[in-house]
């Protein structure tokens, strides 16, 4: 039996192992989720399909996640969006804080805290 679809969540990580191990793990928990490898998919995504959130990781190739997040925000301010990063810093964590980012996770992320965070993104959009 399929557990019900809680929500539409989209991936964004240039890692394609990681993402998919994200997506099949929150496949299982009830959500329908895309991955894209970069912003510039994402945000075609985001116009074409729309999601409930956004997970996102901070240092890809080409245009950054915190580059995203900002387009994200131009387009919609209430969607919410979860950073990852590998290389966490004061600095970056602020940032997307400030630019409206609902959590700041530092990978490797455990299942659990990515549940928790995906969980929180569906009460607060």
């Amino acid at each position: 039996m399929v557990a019900p679809r809680l929500g539409r969540i989209l991936i964004v990580d240039d890692e394609d192992r990681l993402a998919f191990a994200y997506r099949r793990f929150l496949l299982a928990r009830g959500y329908e989720v895309e991955c894209a490898p970069d912003a510039e998919t994402a945000l075609r995504a985001l116009d074409e399909i729309g999601f409930d959130a956004i997970i996102s990781e901070i240092a890809m190739r080409g245009t950054s996640g915190a580059e995203l997040l900002a387009a994200v925000r131009r387009k919609d301010v209430d969607i919410p969006f979860v950073v990852l990063t590998a290389t966490a810093t004061i600095e970056t964590a602020a940032r997307a804080l400030e630019q409206g980012a609902l959590r700041y996770l530092v990978k490797p992320v455990s299942m659990p805290d990515l549940l928790r965070a995906t969980d929180d993104a569906m009460t607060v959009g």
